[in-house]
């Protein structure tokens, strides 16, 4: 038998394993409470938003992600949020399936309606029949944009993703070669390949002639020939931007993976950070200011920032060949004048942002601004990668 100091010692044992037990529950307690507290507690800042995921259209927010700057009280700044999520997820979506340009959706009318029934006229949705003609206009100037040339912008893309794309680039395989050439002079041909509209009625006809068909089906391209191509992320943040606008909402900033970046209207001033490559680094070439009144920043590069796809090179004879997402419709290549090409515009809004990247992808073309160019631009060329240029 146990005698009494042992049975006090067991019995002191006892209440410390309680108390440590207590312990260890009000510890496990607290910091589930405190995770809780910090997952529900907001405070002000920038937040991502987020969209979600939707079985019917699995990519529709790949290429374009939203930030956004809350203030006020913790569920202010959450019931901000929600909202500027739901807000975004209808636009974005609903954007997404007007431009697409490969996949028609019940009880829609968009681009791939179209393209399914050339020859006849198709009625479109007002903000997707809006966004055409604006894409048409701007075709019709002729420097290197075509809204008809989603058969140069399918087998680029093709291109790009390859696992090893240099074999068969154009520099390498004289059947690509003969095969883009041709397919861009019929796109810039109205008589192989054309496009009207009815204000009317918000009508468009897709008419192709029996040669392009057939060049369509040599290179095996899926006969998406409208499409808003380099500009469609565009048109998903403008679009989706006017929703937010409209709902009160103007403290985001949009970016997208071909280099769009638009901060909207609620937004201080800032700049943006632009790249060259010299000697084989990537370096800072300077800044692109805005002002925080609804400014787009386009950037056109033909090198790959880190961890950056799509983008690739060929070694020629004589120089190294950039290849990027940016081909000419007037080519049916992309450009190797510039490494870097830049345009901002600000106080602008919709058709104004499609413009802003319009007029990027035109210096990049071209090395010099569009004509009609409304943005500041700056630029860097191949053969002076350590410049950064101007053009006010």
């Amino acid at each position: 038998m146990k005698n009494k100091e042992q049975i006090v010692v067991t019995v002191k044992h006892k209440k410390l394993r309680t108390v440590a037990f207590v312990l260890a529950l009000i510890i496990a307690v607290c910091s589930f409470t405190g995770g809780i507290y910090a997952y529900i507690h907001k405070d002000p800042g920038w937040y991502d938003i987020k969209p979600g995921k939707n079985e019917e259209v699995p990519f529709y927010a790949s290429d374009v992600a939203l930030t956004c700057y809350f203030t006020g009280k913790s569920d202010e700044i959450r019931e901000a949020n929600n909202a500027v999520t739901q807000i975004y997820r209808d636009a974005l979506l609903r954007a997404a399936k007007l431009s697409d340009a490969h996949t028609t959706y019940l009880g829609l009318a968009n681009l791939a309606t179209v393209n399914e029934t050339p020859g006849e006229w198709v009625e479109l949705p007002k903000e997707l029949f809006d966004a055409v003609s604006f894409a048409y206009a701007l075709t019709q100037r002729n420097e290197g944009y075509s809204v008809l040339s989603g058969g140069l912008y399918e087998e680029w893309q093709a291109l790009r993703y390859l696992n090893d794309p240099v074999p068969s680039d154009p520099l390498n395989d004289l059947r690509e070669s003969g095969n883009l050439h041709a397919l861009a002079r019929l796109v810039n041909d109205p008589d192989a390949l054309s496009l009207e509209l009815n204000a009317k009625t918000n009508e468009v006809r897709l008419t192709k002639s029996a040669a392009y068909t057939a060049l369509e089906e040599k290179m095996e391209l899926s006969g998406a020939a409208l499409d808003l191509g380099l500009l469609r992320e565009a048109f998903l943040v403008a679009y989706a931007a006017d929703a937010m606008y409209a709902a009160g909402y103007d403290t985001g900033v949009f970016t997208t993976t071909c280099g769009l970046t638009y901060t909207m209207s609620g937004n201080s001033a800032g700049s943006i950070d632009l790249f060259t490559l010299a000697n084989g680094e990537i370096r800072q070439a300077g800044g692109a200011p805005f002002t925080g009144n609804g400014a787009a920043v386009a950037i056109c590069r033909a090198f790959a920032l880190p961890e950056e796809l799509g983008y690739y090179t060929v070694e020629t004879a004589d120089k190294t060949v950039f290849r990027s997402p940016f081909y000419s419709a007037l080519t049916g290549e992309p450009a190797d004048v510039l490494l870097t090409a830049c345009a901002v515009r600000s106080d602008c809004t919709g058709d104004a942002i499609m413009e802003t990247v319009y007029d990027a992808l035109i210096l990049f073309f071209g090395g010099e601004p569009g004509a009609s160019s409304k943005s500041a631009c700056y630029a860097v060329a191949a053969d002076a990668p350590e410049a950064l240029r101007a053009y006010q």
